[in-house]
């Protein structure tokens, strides 16, 4: 079972130099299961960059497992990249609880005037499925809902597959049972022997003096359920918005006092944003804090995590830095590559320019060799036609002298005639 934390905060997003550790995105875990389904549980903001992440893998078919119905649980819903593509499939687990059902429950935030986009308008493929309280399955993995002790209800699960199993249970105020909440044994009973709990651990004591009843337990209480329900590994969740990494890092080491002290043996550890946690049967809680940079050790039952120590969190400071040269180096071959393609682009167009160029030529040259033949051409008809002219006028001149020679002939006959005539009339 491979679980992966996208949001690790409660109540809203926060950022800044405070918040790299343990991450500022809020609730939202993503498991993977031995047959390649994907769960989500939640829709904070960390479901957008876990979005963005189905996308590029192009997964398509989807479960979402929902809490409870609070704004920092169901923000990150809108921007859920998948469900903007028509071949996409969404399931849809949840209780309505406060509202009349799952689909109102994530299509009120997307609203006029709270939204730009209707719920209506979103193209993939939605089912809902309403959760009671009995176990049920998706494929390989067995789920048991467990109802939370939270203002305006909620739920909790457990998973099971493959001989291991994980317990996730945030906004669950241990102390204080809310209207439709359980009792502090029965969250123990529920818990009893798994691998991993994930448990909401918001306050300290001093914070829980002014906020009794707003549905988060103390850290400190938090921890005594896993222990006495003999859990293998346990991850403080929910982190408060104000909560920094040096803060969160005393916490964690006030625990593994606490843990030192009863003797006991639990891995625990403060859930940070892009943490990987692997379950395998008969092997210790593999953890892989990606945003700090660890090398994926198992965490050691009873001590911080290895993301925890200053030294790590100067290696990570150097990964960070090597990473960003190796990213520079990438980017500046990618840049020589390009300028390789657009010079061979350009001796491609000179050489298809040449060609051209020397195309216009030759027909350049034929159109001239023909105009010459034309212009022969006409000179020969031209002389042709003067060498006729001269041979006609030529002919008429010849008409001409013969037509004059006989009409002289015929005046002299005439005149001869008359000479006769003139001779025999004498007479």
């Amino acid at each position: 079972m491979l679980i992966k934390c996208w949001g690790s905060r409660g109540s809203l997003p926060v950022s800044g130099n405070g918040f790299v550790v343990y991450g500022g995105d809020t609730t939202c875990i993503e498991i993977r299961t031995q047959e390649d389904d994907i769960i989500i549980i939640d829709a904070g903001s960390g479901i957008r960059r876990l979005g963005l992440q189905l996308f590029r893998e192009k997964r398509k078919e989807l479960h979402l497992l929902l809490t409870h119905s609070h704004w920092d649980h169901i923000l990150g819903f809108p921007f859920f990249k998948p469900v903007f593509f028509s071949d996409a499939h969404l399931h849809v687990h949840g209780c309505p609880f406060t509202l009349h059902s799952v689909r109102d429950m994530l299509s009120f935030p997307m609203t006029q005037p709270f939204f730009p986009l209707n719920y209506e308008d979103i193209p993939a493929t939605v089912d809902y499925h309403t959760i009671s309280e009995q176990p049920f399955s998706i494929g390989s993995l067995e789920i048991t809902p467990i109802p939370l002790s939270h203002p305006n209800q909620g739920m909790g699960y457990k998973f099971v597959e493959g001989g291991v199993s994980s317990v996730f249970l945030t906004d669950n105020e241990l102390t204080l049972k809310h209207p439709g909440g359980m009792d502090l044994k029965d969250y123990v009973d529920f818990c009893a022997n798994c691998d991993l709990v994930i448990h909401d651990a918001e306050y300290t004591r001093e914070d829980y003096q002014s906020r009794k009843g707003w549905g988060h337990s103390v850290y400190e209480d938090a921890l005594n359920m896993a222990l006495n329900a003999n859990v293998k590994a346990f991850g403080l969740f929910h982190h408060n918005q104000e909560r920094t990494d040096a803060a969160l890092d005393k916490l964690v080491q006030n625990c593994h006092r606490i843990i030192e002290d009863k003797g006991a043996a639990l891995d625990c550890f403060a859930v940070a944003q892009d943490m990987e946690m692997t379950l395998v049967k008969g092997e210790p809680l593999q953890c892989i804090a990606s945003n700090a940079g660890t090398d994926g050790a198992p965490l050691g039952e009873g001590h911080e995590s290895a993301a925890h120590h200053p030294d790590v969190l100067q290696r990570m400071q150097i990964d960070k830095e090597e990473e960003i040269q190796k990213a520079l180096s990438a980017a500046h071959d990618e840049i020589k590559q390009l300028k390789r393609t657009v010079t061979k682009l350009r001796e491609a167009l000179e050489k298809e320019s040449m060609e051209k160029d020397s195309m216009v030529q030759r027909a350049v040259a034929e159109a001239n060799m023909e105009i010459d033949q034309l212009k022969e051409t006409v000179v020969a008809l031209r002389n042709s036609m003067e060498k006729s002219q001269a041979q006609h006028e030529e002919c008429v001149q010849e008409t001409k002298r013969s037509a004059r020679d006989e009409s002289q002939h015929l005046k002299k006959t005439i005149a001869v005639l008359r000479e006769r005539l003139e001779e025999n009339h004498g007479e």
